[in-house]
């Protein structure tokens, strides 16, 4: 799959993500794989498991910067969504945002397995 597929099948600003890589697509597309190494969405998903809302919020804020680094704008606002329900202690949107954001996730785990 190329980078141009890759975006348009996860939604990636590529664009904006390539002027912050200094349009060096190498470069963009390594750290694009490295990303299923980040740890985040795995805490995130053991916060949500234990209700552990302290670590939902870091751990979603976390995933949300990275996500917003390489231009993943659907995980960015989601994330964002969990992060603002947590501080504003509405954690009914809890399950629907996480459920939402995994499979968002898992699209882009899957895109990456396929990427050149």
């Amino acid at each position: 799959m190329t980078l141009q597929e890759f975006s348009e099948k996860t939604e990636m600003d590529l664009r904006g993500t390539l002027e912050r890589f200094a349009n060096m697509e190498p470069m963009l597309v390594k750290f694009l794989k490295k990303f299923a190494e980040d740890p985040s969405f795995q805490e995130l998903s053991q916060a949500v498991a234990d209700k552990d809302y302290p670590m939902m919020e870091r751990s979603a804020h976390t995933l949300k910067g990275v996500a917003g680094n390489l231009g993943f704008q659907s995980l960015f606002h989601i994330n964002q969504e969990i992060v603002d329900a947590v501080r504003a202690g509405d954690y009914s949107k809890i399950d629907d945002c996480f459920a939402r954001d995994k499979e968002v996730y898992d699209n882009i785990i899957k895109c990456l397995t396929m990427l050149d």
